[in-house]
């Protein structure tokens, strides 16, 4: 029960993280109501990230060198979704070229992703030290 727990309180508290980081952004780069999506999309990254995290957690009864090989995964991960939505988008526009704003996106989006995993890593992490009971 205190695996749950803590699979909880890592989920919690890297969907509060990530939130400040991304509204601390949306602020500073006078974002819209683009923001919205990047708020549910964070939310939605976070319970993929605490499914796989959590399931590599119950697969490998101990072994960190798969926690660190997911974590690296879904950072991976992130990075490419964001990277192969920006050329998607850039293919369907006559000006293939992301402006400043669209980059600015791509960062409201990439950082809090990483605090994201980084947050959920951290937390799994400590679980594998005290054990899996």
């Amino acid at each position: 029960m205190r695996t749950v727990w803590s699979f909880l309180l890592a989920l919690v508290m890297s969907v509060i993280a990530s939130q400040l980081v991304a509204q601390q952004l949306a602020i500073a780069f006078h974002s819209r109501e683009e923001f919205i999506a990047v708020m549910a999309l964070l939310l939605l990254f976070a319970f993929v990230c605490i499914v796989v995290l959590s399931l590599v957690f119950v697969a490998t009864h101990g072994a960190t060198t798969a926690l660190h090989r997911s974590a690296v995964g879904l950072s991976t991960m992130a990075l490419l979704t964001v990277g192969a939505a920006t050329i998607y988008g850039m293919s369907q526009n006559a000006w293939a070229w992301p402006s400043p704003y669209d980059l600015k996106l791509i960062a409201e989006i990439v950082f809090p992703a990483l605090i994201v995993v980084a947050t959920q890593w951290w937390f799994v992490r400590k679980r594998f030290a005290r054990g899996t009971t």
